[in-house]
């Protein structure tokens, strides 16, 4: 979507931002025709007692309606099982904290929390708020900062072939420590530039401005940090935040990771602008 943003920018008018938001409409279309054609989850027909219509769609998707293939009898024990599980837990919260537990969704919440503040995002979001700290204008920067969302795209891919053979806690803490060094690397050339008054080219956001090596060394770090975000915070997040719970708590537990990422998400777009315009 960025790069159709990017070549809708080159037509004139109204046409150019309604063009992008028609373009949007797209999968969405494509979205509302196939929702009625989905199944229903086998895990809430069985939640809510459909039993036999709960094994039948696992079997059609598993296995072309064989419901005695092993891997249908697998997955139905595995549903049943957690259903038991969260039907004997303790009702409302207080399964998140009893017994130890909330030392799981501590680390589940968190762990999104900290995916979000690990910089990652104001190097995307921003980022070509930092190429233009780097020198960089116009259609030079805007594809410069593409090439990012290029990156992320095929990294993430990459990883997730190797995910289980490395694992998750050396992925998240090297990761993590890769994308502190590149951070150091460049808020400490940055530190070192021009002073602009006003910002570069009027633009308040971006009071400093460096050229020359300076400069390619703030893009070629901004590029490694998303690589290595890609390879290890991004998606490995997410399968933590999926595995640290209990089978009772997994389905609900899940949700409360997703607001420590989305909550941390928005507050970005809060707090960063600002900084920005604060830097000294």
């Amino acid at each position: 979507m960025y790069f159709i943003g990017y070549g809708c920018s080159f037509i004139s008018g109204t046409a150019s931002f309604r063009t992008a938001w028609g373009i949007q409409f797209v999968p969405c279309v494509f979205l509302m025709i196939g929702l009625p054609f989905l199944p229903r989850s086998p895990r809430w027909l069985a939640n809510v007692d459909r039993t036999e219509e709960a094994i039948e769609t696992l079997a059609n998707i598993q296995a072309g309606g064989n419901r005695d293939d092993p891997l249908v009898v697998a997955e139905w024990e595995v549903i049943t099982s957690v259903l038991q599980a969260e039907r004997n837990a303790l009702p409302g919260w207080r399964k998140f904290v009893y017994n130890g537990m909330w030392k799981r969704t501590l680390a589940g919440f968190t762990v999104q929390m900290w995916q979000q503040n690990s910089g990652a995002n104001v190097m995307t979001y921003y980022v070509v708020y930092i190429f233009m700290m780097a020198n960089l204008t116009g259609n030079i920067n805007l594809i410069s900062s593409g090439i990012q969302y290029a990156l992320f795209i095929i990294f993430t891919t990459f990883i997730f072939f190797y995910i289980d053979k490395t694992g998750r806690r050396p992925l998240l803490i090297y990761g993590a420590l890769i994308m502190g060094f590149c951070h150091f690397v460049v808020g400490g050339v940055l530190s070192a530039g021009e002073y602009v008054p006003g910002g570069v080219g009027g633009n308040e956001n971006v009071l400093i401005r460096v050229t020359g090596p300076k400069s390619h060394t703030v893009i070629a770090f901004s590029y490694l940090l998303i690589i290595f975000y890609a390879l290890t915070l991004a998606p490995v997040c997410w399968v933590y935040a999926a595995e640290v719970w209990s089978l009772e708590t997994r389905a609900t537990g899940m949700g409360i990771a997703a607001i420590g990422n989305w909550l941390f998400n928005f507050a970005l777009g809060l707090y960063i602008p600002p900084g920005f315009q604060n830097i000294t």
